[in-house]
């Protein structure tokens, strides 16, 4: 069941994102399409299933989305590859949302999808 809740929650950030769009005709056409890149914040795992589902089906797409998802990498964090202009959304964990704040790095925001921390779940 918790596995099921994490990527409902997953699925639902991904239609929020491809809210975006306010023409869903005019996103289908390949012209109006916006490529977007999702930083997750770290290995692919069962955390971000809802993302590559959503890339699979054509959700994205659907609503007018190109999205490549990327790895952060060992020497980075999604936060401060967003701040980089290096992707545009960015999974995180909320003491590097925390971190990124108090340190005045660029374009930190933060959407709880959880009202609790993942170790808790």
């Amino acid at each position: 069941m918790k596995k099921l809740g994490c990527m409902l929650m997953a699925m639902l950030m991904a239609v929020a994102v491809s809210g975006c769009s306010d023409n869903k005709e005019a996103s289908k056409d390949k012209e109006t399409t916006k490529k977007v890149t999702l930083i997750l914040d770290y290995l692919p795992n069962t955390n971000h299933t809802g993302f590559y589902v959503a890339k699979d089906k054509g959700y994205f797409k659907e609503e007018g989305l190109d999205v490549d998802i990327i790895e952060p990498g060992d020497d980075a964090t999604s936060a401060t590859l967003v701040a980089a202009n290096k992707g545009e959304f960015g999974v995180s964990y909320q003491e590097d949302v925390t971190y990124a704040r108090t340190a005045e790095v660029p374009r930190p925001s933060g959407r709880t999808f959880s009202p609790w921390p993942p170790a808790c779940t």
